[in-house]
């Protein structure tokens, strides 16, 4: 008997990619699934076109609607809805290839294998300014380990990012799901803590996801600041364990012993220098959609990891504290059905 999957994928306004993404959910060789799409009270047409995937196939595709609640909850609260041993994850500006989910059940052979995922990378049909991201991302990974690189062979790895990533649903329910409070980032926390009840992840080249990147340098700055806030408040948390976290509290320890150095040597003059150079830099960075601006615009992210580490700024829409303890109601409610 082959495994059950579950495709769960959050969405919120994503009229204009999200039927490439349920295609592609369709055209999988790999036909023991289902796949729960969250309308997260969109304002556009989201919620009209994945009820047309659930009224060509309901056994397939169904419809989740719980509110405002943030991508964090949605994901949780799905995972309760169904009993499949293997929980996947995709965003729905993604767009899965046909053998995605035949190889990534390859993965769970290996018993110890906790979590396991691949490959993302941006569609064929992107524009130019959506291929340099690409290409900008690809360079920087082995700072950033955003975009694996491995070989073309199944192997182990630290972490997958929550665009292509699945995990055994009773480790899942077991960990409490993802945190809500933290997005984006809440897929490197979940793996610290799959990695510390001593299972395994797994990554596989050839289950390949396409990815939209963004369209816009501002859309770029954006998530490069989201994704640094996020790295800044994991860090204060419980320290620095992977790279682009030491690189943040080293940039940290740079700027403190600079702005020592400023002060203490030229006082005010020096403190009003820094203060100066940083808002030419902050305010003025080229906004235009060439190659070299992404460069200059991606240490949003160092400011976003500055934020992240002395603020508690890190929330998604609709996170709400109260609702952690309905998720614990689920998590009791589902240990009875299981006994």
């Amino acid at each position: 008997m082959p495994e059950k999957l579950c495709v769960i994928i959050p969405a919120y306004n994503e009229e204009s990619v999200i039927r490439d993404c349920l295609n592609g959910l369709a055209a999988q060789t790999y036909q023991h699934f289902e796949a729960f799409i969250i309308d997260d009270l969109s304002t556009d047409n989201t919620k009209s076109i994945i009820q047309e995937f659930v009224a060509k196939d309901p056994k397939r595709f169904r419809l989740f609607e719980f509110g405002k609640v943030g991508p964090g909850k949605a994901r949780n609260l799905a995972a309760y809805e169904t009993t499949a041993e293997i929980l996947v994850f995709t965003d729905a500006d993604c767009i899965p290839t046909p053998k995605w989910l035949e190889e990534l059940v390859r993965c769970y052979k290996d018993p110890s294998i906790g979590s396991a995922g691949g490959p993302h990378r941006a569609p064929p049909q992107s524009s130019i300014f959506q291929l340099q991201v690409e290409s900008f991302l690809l360079r920087t990974s082995p700072l950033t380990q955003f975009i694996q690189t491995h070989p073309e062979e199944i192997v182990e790895t630290r972490h997958n990012p929550l665009c292509n990533v699945s995990y055994r649903r009773e480790i899942f329910i077991r960990l409490h799901g993802f945190r809500e409070d933290l997005f984006p980032g809440e897929d490197v926390e979940i793996d610290l803590r799959v990695k510390a009840l001593g299972h395994r992840i797994s990554y596989n080249p050839k289950a390949l996801v396409f990815h939209h990147r963004p369209e816009s340098i501002q859309q770029f700055r954006k998530v490069m600041h989201a994704y640094g806030r996020s790295m800044g408040k994991l860090t204060r948390e419980s320290g620095p364990r992977r790279l682009p976290q030491w690189i943040g509290v080293a940039s940290v320890l740079v700027w403190a012993f600079l702005f020592w150095i400023l002060v203490r040597h030229f006082r005010l003059e020096g403190l009003l220098a820094v203060s100066i150079l940083f808002a030419i830099f902050y305010q003025f960075r080229p906004d235009v959609s060439a190659t070299w601006s992404l460069w200059t615009n991606s240490f949003q992210w160092f400011n976003g990891f500055y934020e992240g580490f002395i603020t508690q700024r890190s929330e998604p829409p609709g996170f709400n504290p109260l609702s952690l303890s309905e998720r614990a109601a689920k998590l009791r409610k589902s240990k009875n059905q299981e006994k």
